[in-house]
């Protein structure tokens, strides 16, 4: 059975760090994986990106 694995990510006014963040976390192999993305209040243009 995989390991289960919860990544909290916090945000704010980045793109380039949380998809670095995220791709990481998908090339884990072997979890049952849940990552829930929280944005700090960025400018609407960020978060549009992500």
């Amino acid at each position: 059975m995989p390991a289960r694995v919860a990544a909290v990510v916090l945000n704010w006014n980045q793109e380039q760090d949380p998809t670095e963040c995220l791709a990481s976390l998908r090339a884990v192999e072997r979890v049952q994986l849940r990552v829930i993305l929280v944005d700090n209040g960025s400018a609407p243009d960020s978060v549009d990106r992500l």
